[in-house]
């Protein structure tokens, strides 16, 4: 395994910077990612490294997405969802770039983010852009 640039960091592409990666990431496949992100790794190493990486991007709903399955556009979906995970859906984001599922989001009681300048709670260019609020939020250590 090749060494790690730091915490946070991906390899020897990495810009050490979360929002960066997010920004390469969004809209991107999982290999065009995983070449850009760690250009030292083979073709069977970006193979493995890519499905790892969609894995993940579904991992945190993994129990309640076949619940939810057709209800992603309804209310009750955002709903089932925060409640599956123990959480009021008053106290999650919704990040969304699909008017219907903002809506849906809205008419469960949580607030929204919306990416292609739809109507939300915080408007957001791309998801590097939230990734710098949600940093510039979190609470520093005293």
């Amino acid at each position: 395994m090749p060494p790690s640039n730091g915490p946070g960091q991906c390899g020897p592409a990495s810009t050490g910077s979360p929002a960066t990666a997010l920004a390469i990431a969004h809209g991107s496949p999982a290999d065009h990612t995983v070449r850009r992100l760690l250009p030292h790794l083979d073709n069977h190493a970006v193979g493995f490294a890519a499905a790892r990486q969609l894995a993940l991007q579904y991992d945190d709903l993994s129990d309640v997405t076949p619940a939810v399955g057709a209800h992603l556009l309804l209310p009750e979906g955002y709903r089932l969802a925060a409640t599956s995970l123990g959480i009021d859906p008053t106290r999650c984001l919704v990040v969304e770039d699909a008017e219907p599922s903002l809506h849906a989001a809205r008419a469960a009681g949580a607030p929204t983010a919306a990416l292609k300048g739809l109507p939300a709670d915080l408007r957001i260019d791309d998801l590097a852009h939230l990734a710098r609020l949600l940093t510039q939020a979190r609470p520093r250590p005293s």
